[in-house]
């Protein structure tokens, strides 16, 4: 996770210069919308990344619970 948040880099970086330019060429309600685009993009982003995440984990647990039942069976093997 903290590889995706440095190659997409700090998303609110541009806040002061997206809201506040007054050389920019989009009007006042124009930033705010693209504020809430950011806004909505990176929500995107970290329910894909959690997402991402908690199908990781499923697969851990998974192999957990076969290495587990292949130790159980080497043991009953052993006796």
């Amino acid at each position: 996770m903290l590889t995706a948040c440095e190659v997409h880099g700090d998303p609110f970086a541009n806040f002061p210069t997206m809201f506040l330019s007054t050389g920019s060429s989009l009007g006042f309600s124009d930033r705010v919308k693209a504020l809430i685009d950011m806004g909505r993009n990176t929500a995107t982003q970290v329910h894909e990344t959690a997402e991402d995440i908690r199908g990781r984990i499923g697969k851990v647990q998974s192999g957990v619970h076969l290495m587990l039942e292949g130790k159980e069976l080497i043991q009953e093997a052993i006796k």
